[in-house]
C-alpha cells in the first residue's frame, strides 16, 4: 500500500472551515494542473506489416500517403516495416531509400540496437563529448523527422514497399519478425 501525502503548504492552511478540495465530501472531482513543460511537436511512428495480401498491401500505401498530406506540417514522422526481417527507415536521404535491417530470428538487447543504428538514448543518460560524440546522433533527423522535409523520400518508400518476400508452405502462416506466426 502507498500514500500519497499533501503538498507541505496545506500543513500551515488546513482548518476546520478552510479545508482543501479534496477533503470537502461534496467534491467528487479534484483536477490537478501540472506545472508547464514545454511539449515538442507531434509524433507519427508508422510501423507497417508487409505480410499483407497485394491487394491489402496497395490500400495500406494509399490509406498512409493520404494520412500524411493531414498531419501538422511541424509534426515528426517516421516508418518502421516488417515481416520477416525489420526495416527501420531512415528518411533523411531522399535521393535513395536507406534502411537498417535486423533479422527476426535474432535477439537484440536495446544497447546494441542503438549502437547499430547510431543512435543516443532519449532518456538523457550521460552525455559523450569529445570526438565520440559526433558519432553518435539523435534519432530525430535521421529516423524522424518535420513531415514537411521528408514527405516525397516517405512516398517513395511506400510506392516501392512490397509484401515480404520470404516464402512459407500454403498450410503455414507467414514467420514475422516478432517471433509470432500471423
Amino acid at each position: 500500500m502507498a500514500r500519497n501525502h499533501f503538498p507541505p503548504h496545506y500543513a500551515e492552511n488546513i482548518t476546520e472551515t478552510n479545508l482543501p478540495a479534496e477533503l470537502i465530501p461534496q467534491f467528487t472531482t479534484v483536477e490537478y494542473e501540472l506545472p508547464s513543460m514545454v511539449a515538442g511537436p507531434p509524433v507519427f511512428l508508422f510501423v507497417v506489416d508487409t505480410c499483407l495480401d497485394e491487394e491489402e498491401l496497395i490500400c495500406l500505401r494509399d490509406a498512409l500517403q493520404q494520412t500524411l498530406n493531414l498531419l501538422p506540417e511541424d509534426s515528426l514522422v517516421g516508418l518502421i516495416t516488417f515481416g520477416n526481417l525489420i526495416h527501420v527507415h531512415e528518411l533523411g536521404f531522399s535521393d535513395c531509400p536507406k534502411s537498417y535491417v535486423f533479422r527476426g530470428d535474432k535477439e537484440y538487447l536495446p544497447q546494441k540496437v542503438q549502437d547499430m543504428l547510431g543512435v543516443t538514448s532519449a532518456r538523457g543518460g550521460p552525455q559523450q563529448s569529445g570526438p565520440a560524440a559526433g558519432q553518435k546522433q539523435s534519432a530525430i533527423g535521421r529516423f524522424l523527422m518535420p513531415v514537411a522535409e521528408c514527405t516525397f523520400a516517405l512516398e517513395q518508400v511506400l510506392e516501392d514497399l512490397q509484401r515480404d518476400p520470404w516464402p512459407c508452405q500454403p498450410d503455414e502462416r507467414v514467420q514475422r519478425f516478432t517471433g509470432m506466426s500471423s
